[in-house]
């Protein structure tokens, strides 16, 4: 980016729906007619998984001030 600030910094690409991902697996698999499908992780997997995924932006947002022009689930059913 070109913003000082962001100088070796992480951030997150979301949205402000704060979903998670079974909330957002859920919204493409109705949209195209599907299931979500659990399966057990594998068991290398397990050891690094980090529990919860939440897509949220609010740091990034803070540093360029972008507003929404509509809902994830808006993007989804435009699709």
């Amino acid at each position: 980016m070109e913003f000082d600030a962001s100088n070796r910094e992480t951030y997150n690409i979301g949205s402000h729906d704060n979903l998670s991902l079974l909330d957002v697996a859920s919204l493409v698999a109705e949209k195209y007619n599907v299931k979500v499908e659990f399966v057990d992780w594998p068991e290398a997997a397990l050891k690094i998984e980090s529990g919860d995924t939440i897509f949220d932006g609010v740091k990034l947002n803070q540093l360029i001030g972008y507003n929404y022009k509509m809902s994830l689930e808006n993007w989804v059913d435009n699709i």
